[in-house]
Formats: C-alpha cells, sequence, structure tokens
C-alpha cells in the first residue's frame, strides 16, 4: 500500500496535483498549516524561499469534496522541538480545532513541520485528538510501528524515474528504517 501526500496545502496542488490525481482515480492527503490559510509559506519566506500562495478556504474545502483527506501541519509551521507550552498548544491543539471549526471535521492525522517530531510530543497529539502522526525521521522498525511516529518517503524535484523507483523498493525501505533518526531530529 502507498499512501501520497502533500504538505504545506500550496494553492499549486490544486492548479497541478489534484487534476493529475483526479484523472488516475487516485487518492491522496494534504497537510494544511491551520493558521496560514489563504495566506502564504511565511515559514519559508523566512529563510530565503520564494513565497508561495497556500490554499483558501473554499480551495480546501473543493480538494475535500474531490475525496482528497485533509491532515494538520500546525498552525504557523513551527519546528514543535523548539516550541513554548503556549505554541505548541497552538500548533497541536488549536490547529486540529480551527479545521474542525472551518470544516466541520477535525483532521485525524497531523504532519511534523520540517518533518521532524519528538517522543514528548506524541502524548500532545494523542490527547489532541490526533490517531497519528507523519514523519520524515523515524527509527521505527516499520513504517506503522508507532502510529504517532510514521516514516514517509521524502519525495523532491530533483528525483528522477530511477531514484523514485529506488524510494519505492524493498531495499530502501529497509535502509530507511535500519538508518532511523539524524541525531538532531529526537529528544
Amino acid at each position: 500500500m502507498v499512501v501520497i501526500t502533500f504538505d504545506y496545502a500550496f494553492r499549486s496542488f490544486i492548479e497541478l496535483a489534484l487534476p493529475a490525481l483526479l484523472a488516475r482515480k487516485m487518492a491522496a492527503s494534504v497537510f494544511v498549516p491551520a493558521g496560514q490559510i489563504g495566506g502564504t509559506n511565511r515559514w519559508d519566506v523566512e529563510r530565503g524561499f520564494p513565497e508561495r500562495a497556500v490554499m483558501t478556504e473554499n480551495e480546501i474545502r473543493t480538494i475535500m469534496e474531490a475525496g482528497i483527506e485533509v491532515g494538520a501541519h500546525g498552525w504557523a509551521h513551527r519546528d514543535l522541538r523548539g516550541c513554548s507550552n503556549a505554541e505548541l498548544h497552538e500548533e497541536i491543539f488549536d490547529s486540529r480545532q480551527e479545521m474542525q471549526r472551518r470544516f466541520g471535521v477535525a483532521p485525524d492525522f497531523f504532519a511534523y513541520p520540517y518533518g521532524k517530531g519528538s517522543t514528548r510530543l506524541q502524548p500532545l497529539l494523542a490527547e489532541a485528538g490526533y490517531r497519528g502522526a507523519v514523519t520524515i525521521f523515524s527509527n521505527e522498525p516499520t513504517v506503522t510501528a508507532n502510529p504517532f511516529c510514521m516514516r514517509r518517503i521524502y519525495v523532491h524535484k530533483g528525483d528522477g524515474r530511477i531514484r523514485f523507483r529506488l524510494k519505492l523498493s524493498k531495499p530502501y525501505l529497509r535502509y530507511k528504517a535500519f538508518r532511523g533518526l539524524p541525531s538532531q531530529s529526537i529528544e
């Protein structure tokens, strides 16, 4: 089984990815930074990346009506490992509540901003009502061994056809499980 996920809820998803997914009868999940709906990727612009539009509330409703699952990607896309207690509450609890308020459905899954979580965050996510969380850094033996630390395979524009196929192979997935976490990714 493969689960296709997209972070940030950029408008480019509705313009480019959604038509391609629908044409292939494929589903996906989009993780939304709840406090940035209808705004921009401030978290990236501050780091020198180009500004990109985040979908509006109506655009998010459109993708939900098309069968796309929507998850939470925090409030302001902060690295949770450096947040104060108040910021953690906003990123984890308030983001879920805001999405419930706007869309009538609370997200079941959370994507750690920057793909970086920690074991101390997992009880907070469970307390907030999430069923699980996804990361790109995990030392779990299998993808679903810990529902609050489910490993994703990061695919980016530099991945050509061969590298993409390699990333889906069993040896690569075993390597990712064996490799585990970079030393700075867990507390």
